[in-house]
Parts: structure tokens; C-alpha cells; sequence
């Protein structure tokens, strides 16, 4: 039996999207400068200006999406310009470049919106090298969720990709770090290239990731055990959803198919769906997914699932 068995598509219309997130009776999608937002499976409102890669949702009628906080009438931005005016900062000063220095896409929201995680390069800026003698000076800075108020600077975590899940962070560089609170990170190996997806399950009991060389893994986060590792020829992974109850894990990329694994019994399978894959999402609580393929959006409904919780 299929762990995943999906009905026939319906095209949402020829909508691009680089992220998918589920709400409480809504869902967005997200391209590089805008946000859909969706009800019912049709399109109620476009925010633009909210674009970002990872967005999420934080409660209360309202998404993540950057450094802003995206509702159906707008979008808000966190103030992050005062970061060069926090004092004492461990372990060097961090210059008035910082708050220019980092793309939006690069900030990832914490479930319950109160902090925010930015991996920040301190780059030069009207003609004043910054950084150290080293080279550029490179943090991940954990802000306040409201003011943009820098709290904490990690300076021991490089970061490619940044994922939050409900209790933990994850940033991926070489190798992955996971980490709750201020506990010490956690290390899990990934043996491909450093362009890659992160995914946290619900309750953040599996962490996937996935590369643009067809790479994907799924650990067991209490453990560090790797539960499903495959490798897929011609595929380049762009996108990772788990399912909003339970282990299953649908990747899309550059193949045209969703790769489906099931984390609690490391089953895979594979969905054919013609194009390549630009992003998946569960919406609807898990009733639908959605995935954009180039330059179109579908929705297929989920009418079985068989993945062990």
C-alpha cells in the first residue's frame, strides 16, 4: 500500500511560488516579492512586498515571511536598524553595516513569533572594511520578534540555511546544527553539497534535509539517527514539507516527481507530476498539497495517508 495516495490536481492558475505556508483557514504562497494569500483554494488577496522563501505561520491570523509579519491587509517589518546600538556585544562589536549587510530571505521566524534568527556577514560598507583581520565578521544573531532588538549572537554557527522548528533552530553549512534554547548544538552529518532544504516535523521529532544534487535525509532529532537517506539520480531538491500530523515527508525538485518517505518506518516512494518542482506545502490541515511546478500552482487532495505517526 502507497504511504501517500493523492486525487487528481486542480490548477490553481499560473502563480509562481517559492514557499508555501498553512494557517488557521488560510494558506500563503510566497514568490520572491509577494504573498497570495488563500482561502478555500482560491486567492483572496496579494501582499507585495512580502516575499521571502520561508514562510511560516505564528498564530493569531498572521505569517512569518523575512523579517516582517505578514496579514491579509499587509505586511510589517521588524525595526532591525538599532542593532548597532545594542552594547555590550560578546566577542567584538558588530558595525552600523549589519543592519544592510543581510538579505530578508536569509531570517527565519520561530513558531510562537517572538524571536527571530539572521545569519549576518559584516560586510564593507561606504569604504570601511568590516569584519576582523580574518575576513568578514559572520553571526547568527537572534532578534526580538517585536523591536528587531538584538538578544543573543551565536558566533560558533555558520549558516547556508536556517529552519525553525516549534522548540529548536537549525542552521546548515558543512555539516547541521540543531539547537534548543540555549542548549549546545547538536551535530548532524550531511554528506553533499552545501546548497540545501531544510524541514521540521511537528513537535520537531524529525529534521529532513535535502540538496540540489538529489541528496535526502531525515534524522531522528533525540537521537541523531538518520531514519531515511536516499539519493536520487538527476534530481535537485528545491523544496520539503512533512505532513502536519504525522512522519510523512513530500520533497520536490528539478526531476518533475514527489519523493515521499516515511520517517517512522524509512519507507520511500514516488509521486510522477511532469514538471519540475519549485515548492510543496500542506494546507488545510493536511488535507491538500499544494505544489508549484514553474509558473503554476496546484492542488492536489490527500486521500490517504499510511505513515505510522
Amino acid at each position: 500500500m502507497d504511504i501517500l495516495t493523492l486525487g487528481e490536481p486542480v490548477s490553481l492558475g499560473r502563480f509562481g511560488a517559492d514557499g508555501v505556508a498553512d494557517g488557521e483557514g488560510a494558506w500563503i504562497t510566497t514568490t520572491a516579492s509577494a504573498a497570495l494569500w488563500w482561502e478555500s483554494g482560491a486567492k483572496v488577496a496579494e501582499i507585495p512586498g512580502a516575499g521571502g522563501v520561508t514562510p511560516r505561520y505564528l498564530g493569531g491570523g498572521s505569517f512569518g515571511v523575512g523579517l516582517g509579519r505578514v496579514t491579509k491587509s499587509g505586511v510589517q517589518f521588524l525595526p532591525v536598524e538599532n542593532l548597532a546600538q545594542v552594547e555590550p556585544v560578546p566577542e567584538g562589536a558588530i558595525s552600523a553595516s549589519f543592519s544592510r549587510a543581510y538579505s530578508p530571505k536569509t531570517a527565519v521566524w520561530s513558531a510562537n513569533g517572538t524571536e527571530v534568527l539572521v545569519y549576518a556577514v559584516d560586510a564593507p560598507v561606504r569604504g570601511r572594511a568590516g569584519g576582523t583581520a580574518d575576513g568578514p565578521m559572520q553571526r547568527l544573531l537572534i532578534l526580538d520578534g517585536k523591536t528587531g532588538a538584538l538578544k543573543r549572537v551565536l558566533s560558533d554557527h555558520e549558516a547556508r540555511t536556517l529552519a525553525a522548528g516549534e522548540q529548536h533552530w537549525a542552521a546548515s553549512a558543512k555539516d547541521i546544527s540543531v539547537w534548543a534554547a540555549a542548549e549546545d548544538a547538536q551535530r548532524l552529518p550531511f554528506e553533499g553539497t552545501t546548497e540545501r532544504t531544510l524541514a521540521w516535523s511537528a513537535g520537531d521529532r524529525y529534521l529532513a534535509a535535502a540538496d540540489r544534487k538529489g541528496r535526502l535525509q531525515v534524522y531522528l532529532v533525540e537521537s541523531g539517527a538518520v531514519v531515511v537517506a536516499r539519493s536520487v539520480e538527476g534530481e535537485g531538491f528545491r523544496s520539503l514539507a512533512f505532513h502536519p500530523e504525522g512522519s510523512l515527508l513530500v520533497a520536490g525538485g528539478e526531476k518533475g516527481v514527489l519523493t515521499v518517505a516515511c520517517a517512522s518506518s524509512s519507507e520511500t516512494m514516488e509521486i510522477p507530476v511532469g514538471s519540475p518542482v519549485r515548492a510543496v506545502g500542506f494546507v488545510e490541515g493536511g488535507r491538500t498539497l499544494v505544489v508549484a511546478t514553474k509558473g503554476e500552482l496546484w492542488s492536489y487532495p490527500v486521500t490517504q495517508v499510511t505513515c505510522p505517526k
